[in-house]
Parts: structure tokens; sequence; C-alpha cells
């Protein structure tokens, strides 16, 4: 079954004209696309991206359930996951689209802000919470100073001896989280030491939050399968991005139609930015935005202002609740026409003409349909990204899997702290 289709027609020279890709443009590329296949591939082979066989790792995910089960019986009814960026905006989108309620309930924690902190304390009953601490390299000051702190209020809660109990670190195999989890017994789940933080969604750091929520972690990764097995979708949005940027197209927006998929932008945004953002001054700027909100907010700019934007919609076939629109105010013309309309008509008629008003101004864009929002396609957008963007680096001819420009801040961070 195909989780996932993506319509380039309007990136196309022959709809969104001078803007537009040409076929011969695609054509020329196409061997360079191939290399691209080929150099992931032997990535594969080597051990290096690991990314793309986290899919198949179907025993990881059922360790994660397993776990969230455990908690679930213990009576643990609320997850704390403290973590930052590559850490937690993988689970982020995937309880934000999935999550139905009957798991358990899941926070997250990891800007040292200390409003935010007292904010989720106060919603927690620290007794009934688990608590997830990410970090791959156990060293993320951030995680580092908020675990700190709620481990205090939790010993104070539960006692010294207790506390272990409730709290799972997710790590690789060294680093100071590592070295606290083996002094006071945590729970460790591991990070591949070959997964990026921003590629890590589908490893312990995406699944167990997302099992401990209720959500079926084992269909997710089959959505994701889905693209690792046919990459050729991925591959023609690598391209239309990487031939859009030579056309000086350099702002890439995602806006997917529906709440449920909010957090999906905001997650591409991390993955676009850290991966193509090099020292070889390319990388398109992400620009994450909602449908059909942000029509009432950044569609003026779109149509009229620099012409610089790539548009990708990202639109649910069906969605999983109906609601339609009742007959009132019959005599008031903008209310009657309503009548008898469901919302997800409005929601995708606001999709199309928002993608066609866009094509008449020239302004490139294009489309992934998604049957429904579920497991399947959710796990098959995320691995379709991820993939998109490692073959945009390789037609960059950038390096997607470093991060030397965060690196820098972090080390500055830390001395300044250290030398106030």
């Amino acid at each position: 079954m195909t989780h996932l289709r993506y319509d380039s027609t309007f990136m196309l020279k022959s709809a969104a004209g001078k803007r537009g890709i040409s076929p011969s443009e695609l054509k020329a590329l196409a061997p360079r696309v191939r290399l691209a296949r080929e150099e992931m591939e032997r990535g594969r082979r080597a051990g290096v991206l690991g990314f793309f066989d986290l899919p198949d790792k179907t025993a990881d995910a059922g360790l994660c359930a397993e776990l969230a089960r455990d908690f679930r019986k213990k009576g643990f009814s609320d997850l704390l996951v403290i973590g930052i960026g590559g850490s937690d905006l993988g689970a982020k989108t995937l309880i934000r689209a999935l999550d139905t309620g009957r798991g358990m309930c899941v926070s997250f924690l990891g800007n040292p802000d200390p409003e935010a902190v007292a904010h989720v304390l106060a919603g927690l009953d620290l007794k009934k919470t688990a608590v997830n601490v990410v970090s791959k390299s156990g060293e993320t000051m951030e995680v580092l100073a908020v675990f700190l702190v709620i481990r205090e209020r939790l010993i104070r809660s539960v006692g010294k001896g207790k506390h272990a109990r409730q709290v799972v670190v997710t790590t690789g195999g060294s680093g100071a989280l590592r070295e606290m989890a083996e002094r006071e017994g945590y729970a460790v789940l591991p990070v591949p030491e070959n997964v990026g933080g921003r590629f890590s969604v589908f490893s312990s750091v995406g699944l167990f939050p997302a099992a401990c929520a209720g959500i079926d972690v084992e269909r997710l990764l089959a959505g994701a399968k889905n693209q690792v097995d046919d990459p050729s979708q991925s591959e023609k949005f690598a391209s239309l991005q990487v031939l859009g940027w030579r056309k000086d197209l350099r702002v890439s927006v995602l806006m997917p139609y529906g709440e449920a998929l909010s957090t999906l932008s905001v997650w591409y945004a991390q993955l676009l930015a850290e991966s193509l953002g090099k020292t070889a001054a390319v990388g398109p700027t992400p620009y994450p935005a909602l449908g059909a909100a942000d029509q009432h907010s950044q569609l003026q700019l779109w149509m009229e202002g620099p012409a610089d934007k790539i548009v990708t919609f990202v639109e649910a076939g069906k969605f999983r609740h109906a609601f339609r629109v009742p007959k009132a105010f019959p005599d008031i013309l903008a209310a009657g026409a309503l009548s008898g309309v469901d919302l997800e008509e409005i929601m995708h008629a606001e999709r199309q003409a928002t993608s066609e008003v866009l094509r008449d101004a020239g302004r490139p864009n294009g489309t992934i349909f998604i049957p429904t929002i579920s497991e399947e396609s959710v796990g098959a957008l995320l691995q379709f990204f991820m993939q998109a963007t490692a073959v945009a680096g390789s037609l960059l001819g950038i390096d997607a899997f470093n991060q030397p420009g965060v690196e820098a801040g972090k080390r500055l961070t830390r001395a300044i702290l250290e030398n106030p």
C-alpha cells in the first residue's frame, strides 16, 4: 500500500512559469540523483547511515513497547520527556499527530526556562510520573540541567531509594547520563552510534515516548519502511528542491493542513537547517506554517512578496473525525452558504485554492498527499523527509550529517558559564 504521494505538478515550468523546473533540468540532474542513491546505499552497507535501517529494527520497537506497557501496569499515568532538538522534536511530532488519549499523558521539557519547568511541574503528580531523559552524547547541557532539577523534585516526592524505578535514560554508550544511569540503576535505552539526533525518531528516542502514549510503533516502522523500499518520491522531492535552490528559491515552506501535523513542520525545520545549512554557503531556510491558519497571516507575503520560496503542502485525504456545519441563520448569506458542508471539505478546498493561486502567481509549490493521519502515513512522512534531506545534501555537495556550527555554540556557552 502507498502511504504517501508527492504531486509536483505545480513545481514545473509548465504550471508555475519561469520560476518552475523544466523537464530538461530534471533530466540533466537524473544521473547525479542515481549517484546519490548509490552513495546512500554504500553508507548503509558501511554502517554509517543508520537511520535507513531503523524501520527494520522491529525488535527495538518491541523493547520500547514492552517497557511502556510495564510503566502503565505499575500505575504511572504520565511520562515526562526531557530532551532538546533531535532528542524530543521527533517524539513531539509523533505524539501530536497520533495521540489518542489511551496511553500515558506525555509532557516535554528541555529548554532550561524556569517558567516552563514550573508550569510543567504544576501539572504533574510526580508519584505517578515516569521520567525519560534523552541525550545521545549524554552531555547535553540543557538536558542535564533540567533533569537534575526534576530528579531532585522526584527524590523529594518518592525518596532516594525509589526514584530510580521511575527514570529511563535514552543515551549512547558513554557520557554523563550513562554514568548516572549505571550509578543509580536507571533503565537504559540505547541510541545507535550511527544515527544522528535529528534522524533518530525511529530509534528509542522517538519510539519509547510514542509507545507510552499508546501509539502502535510497529505500524510506524512499517510506514517508514514503505519509503525505504521505494525512495523515488523522496528523490523527486530532493531534486526539485535543489533545482529550486539554484533558481534562487531559497526558502522552504512546509504547510500541513491539520493541527495534528503542526509539529511536523517544526521537526522538519531542524532537520533541514542542521543538515543543509553549511559553510559552503548553501542551504534553504526552513519556514514552518500551518494550513489553513497561515493563509490569514503569511499568504500575502508568498503571493506578492519576494519570489524566493517553495511551498510544500501536506494534505490528509480523510480526517479521523467528521463535523458537518448545521443549518442556521438561512437569511444570512455567509452562514447559509455553509449549511451542510463538512469541515473536512473546507480544509481540502482551502488547500487546493491556495496551491492554485500560488501557481497562478508563478510561485512553485507541491503537495504531499496521505490517505489519513495514521501510524503508517506519519511514519512514511518522516522517513520521506529524512531521505530527501540526505539526497539533497549529496546533490549540494555537503555533509548532511554533521553540525559544526551548533557544536561551536555549545562550547562557548559552557565557557561563559564556567567563567562568568
